[in-house]
């Protein structure tokens, strides 16, 4: 809800001031060169000694999806995006396991198109194919001790961007349209299947920053 106020408060103020000057038309042009994406890392640390070992763990993640994108068109990018994240827990006290690792890889080009509403706000639709591949590990004594998981996507996702300079754009992503394909083995050998589709367009607003090169 904070973002969608957020969001809205920039929408305005941007209609306002457009109201009171005149502008051209929001414009990215070609032979831009456009940079994104995002970096995270977390932990935590959880004991509860009156429950099972499962609650009592150690847990580190990290997250890094570096984005680019070149306007073959005026408003209109074409780019790839990649990302890798890593994430391990450590079980203190469970008999069954020391602790799990996963590793998650990415692939994802797409295509970007800007549709402007003032000088300074465009609505964005961007189409997606994506590709990942999961491992999971159990190490310790498991029945399981590992995973692989093969996802394909397609994905359309509306949104927002607001120029904040020649350089800088704020952009949100308020849902998407989605189909995915998953592939997963277990040991090794197969062990389900399974598509996926859908519509979202939940109260969640993902805010970004993107940086251009003309």
């Amino acid at each position: 809800m904070k973002s969608f106020i957020a969001l809205f408060a920039i929408l305005l103020f941007s209609l306002i001031s457009n109201a009171q000057e005149e502008s051209e038309t929001f414009l990215i042009e070609k032979d831009t060169w456009s940079l994104g994406g995002f970096l995270s890392i977390g932990g935590s640390n959880r004991e509860d000694t009156d429950m099972t070992p499962y609650n009592d763990l150690d847990s580190f993640s990290f997250s890094i999806r570096p984005e680019t994108g070149y306007f073959v068109s005026d408003n209109l990018a074409l780019g790839l995006s990649l990302g890798y994240s890593y994430g391990r827990t450590k079980y203190n006290g469970s008999e069954l396991r020391d602790k799990s690792i996963r590793h998650n890889i990415m692939v994802s080009p797409y295509a970007r198109k800007f549709f402007a509403i003032s000088p300074k706000i465009a609505f964005t639709l961007m189409g997606s194919l994506e590709y990942s591949y999961d491992r999971f590990e159990n190490i310790g004594d498991s029945d399981l001790d590992y995973t692989e998981t093969n996802i394909y996507g397609v994905n359309l996702r509306p949104g927002f961007s607001y120029l904040l300079s020649d350089k800088f754009t704020i952009d949100a992503n308020i849902g998407n349209i989605y189909y995915s394909y998953l592939d997963r083995l277990n040991d090794g050998r197969e062990d389900m299947s399974s598509s996926n589709y859908g519509l979202n367009l939940s109260s969640n607003i993902y805010l970004g920053i993107r940086y251009y090169i003309n």
